[in-house]
């Protein structure tokens, strides 16, 4: 069971990402998802001008808004200690539902805080985020590919290439 007023390490990592995108961020238990939101944002250096939600299992969190889906439960009142009840549980969030970038948060563990410490905070995390507008995770994956080995994908890709 969790201990309230402990600090929550998460894991984020943004789901079929190649190489894998995440990282780790120490977030107060009692933030909510509206505030988890705005830690996932700043921690992959998303702009924050999509829309967004969480789900766990059947039950879908988001701002309330007006024209917000009705049958969703505002992000701004649920409280992480609730979401997360012991290491291992997990939400899904899924950002710019039109490029439908997915990232799972995972809870991996809790500690008392530090004194003095400033929350929440990123603390580790391999590869860049990737950015706003590039068209969804398997063309990130492509651009990645690309920087990697720009031949093979100016052969692959002729419409790419520069005229010469």
């Amino acid at each position: 069971m969790i201990d309230p007023g402990n600090i929550f390490l998460l894991k984020l990592t943004v789901t079929d990402s190649f190489p894998e995108i995440w990282r780790q961020v120490l977030v107060p238990d009692e933030c909510t998802l509206g505030d988890l939101h705005y830690v996932i944002s700043y921690a992959l250096g998303w702009f924050d001008d999509s829309e967004h939600e969480f789900s766990q299992g059947e039950v879908t969190y988001g701002p309330k808004a007006k024209g917000s889906v009705a049958d969703r439960e505002d992000e701004h009142r649920v409280f992480l200690a609730r979401v997360f009840r012991r290491p291992g549980h997990s939400i899904r969030y899924a950002y710019t539902l039109l490029d439908k970038w997915h990232v799972h948060v995972e809870l991996e563990g809790e500690q008392a805080p530090v004194p003095r410490g400033h929350y929440p905070c990123c603390i580790a995390g391999n590869n860049d985020g990737p950015p706003d507008g590039v068209g969804g995770i398997s063309r990130h994956n492509e651009v990645v590919q690309a920087f990697s080995n720009p031949d093979g994908f100016l052969q692959i890709n002729p419409r790419h290439a520069l005229s010469k």
